[in-house]
């Protein structure tokens, strides 16, 4: 099936209808593979009546495998990872063939792929206890993790993707400036603040800014694309006063540009040249993965500009036609930190996340994932960086943007709206 049949697809198969074509290579699991000698038959049966559970995911997750075989040892868990920029496609041709896996690994910025779709069931409903988690979810950003038309629960949250700065606290205040979490998310709300500080830092060769662009993406962390009536959503103040923000890091030179997760972006990271990252609440983990000889160092806030928002995230769904739905109820609820206390590695007093990760999520946009999401993605990055390098005015270049993106998607968009029977979704 093509992208653009998909596409099309998504947006009219809506809620009720399992998308009915298939193509594309099948993925072979090495761990589901029968021997080929003499007693394959014998063989062949002991796997068919064996308890088994199929997940598909787009990173390792050979720890949670191994913790849940531990648990279930007369179960065969068979695992099959695609790769980041593919798996959407893949798990979508899965679905809609006669091999669906039981349980799939989703990423928060693709939930709009699926969200739209029938084949994935409604953790809601028995013999699931979506409820009890579902209440650890805010409202505003439920969505992420329900059917577009927010009835359905389609997803587990592995957590909640609240997003922080992550910051050398010992550079800062060498500075002269607050090193305190608290002190210093007040200071940032001021653009000019972190401005200020990026020019410091850089007069010591050290950067608070991966690309010219990050002021903006840092905006984008707190909502989707699009609003609760499929419109554009970017075209605000505050995305203004960030595209002014990072024609000031490209004008100056502000940025290391290099990424974190690039071997130059790492050591950067631990020679004290990256100063401050802008991450999920997995951050902790990668930096401590990433430059472990800085443990202690680091410290962590709200974002600046007093923004809220989130970055990055998974969620565990399950297939509906899945010949093992409780194993793989059983795996979710094993995985899921949602509600639980984070373990302290250590490495960087997560205290202050703590606070943002229980209040700072209800001042989140209110997120609408749609299966349009990945189309908009490209137009936003190519049409901001064009923004910066040619000097466009940023409020012109936003509405550009906007009839770009409202053009973009206005025919699949007045036919999800008139499947769903609404000329405009209502607003809670």
């Amino acid at each position: 099936m093509t992208r653009r049949n998909r596409t099309a697809a998504l947006a009219v198969l809506t809620l009720v209808t399992l998308l009915t074509a298939s193509c594309g290579g099948t993925v072979q699991d090495s761990a589901a593979m029968l021997p080929k000698a003499a007693p394959l038959e014998r063989a062949y049966r002991s796997v068919s009546t064996a308890k088994q559970l199929t997940i598909w995911t787009y990173y390792n997750i050979t720890k949670d495998v191994e913790r849940f075989r531990s648990e279930h040892p007369d179960v065969q868990v068979n695992v099959a990872t695609f790769a980041n920029g593919s798996y959407v496609e893949a798990y979508l041709d899965g679905l809609a063939g006669g091999s669906p896996p039981d349980l799939l690994l989703l990423d928060n910025r693709d939930i709009g792929a699926f969200n739209t779709i029938d084949g994935l069931e409604d953790l809601l409903q028995p013999p699931y206890g979506g409820q009890s988690y579902k209440a650890a979810i805010p409202g505003n950003v439920w969505k992420l993790y329900s059917s577009f038309d927010r009835e359905r629960m389609i997803s587990l949250p592995i957590e909640l993707p609240t997003a922080a700065t992550y910051y050398r606290r010992d550079l800062i205040e060498s500075l002269g400036l607050p090193g305190d979490p608290a002190e210093l998310g007040v200071y940032l709300e001021n653009p000019e603040h972190w401005l200020e500080l990026a020019r410091k830092l850089k007069a010591q060769d050290r950067y608070i800014f991966q690309w010219e662009a990050e002021p903006v993406e840092v905006a984008a962390m707190q909502g989707n694309y699009l609003q609760e009536d499929l419109n554009f959503a970017r075209n605000k103040p505050v995305y203004q006063q960030a595209m002014e923000v990072a024609k000031t890091v490209h004008r100056e030179g502000l940025a290391l540009r290099s990424s974190v997760q690039t071997d130059p972006g790492q050591e950067a990271l631990r020679s004290g040249r990256l100063a401050m990252v802008y991450l999920g609440r997995w951050g902790a983990d990668s930096l401590e993965r990433w430059a472990p000889e800085t443990k202690g160092l680091w410290s962590v806030t709200r974002l600046p500009m007093n923004l809220y928002g989130w970055n990055g995230g998974s969620s565990l769904a399950i297939s509906s036609r899945s010949q093992s739905k409780e194993l793989a109820w059983a795996f979710a609820r094993m995985t899921t930190q949602l509600g639980a206390p984070r373990p302290d590695s250590g490495f960087l007093d997560m205290s202050p996340f703590d606070v943002l990760y229980t209040y700072g999520q209800t001042f989140v946009e209110r997120q609408t994932p749609s299966p349009f999401d990945r189309k908009l993605e490209e137009l936003w990055t190519e049409s901001v960086t064009d923004i910066l390098e040619n000097g466009t005015h940023s409020g012109s270049g936003l509405r550009f943007i906007e009839s770009q993106a409202n053009s973009m998607i206005e025919k699949d968009r007045e036919r999800l709206l008139r499947y769903l029977g609404k000329n405009k979704l209502e607003r809670p």
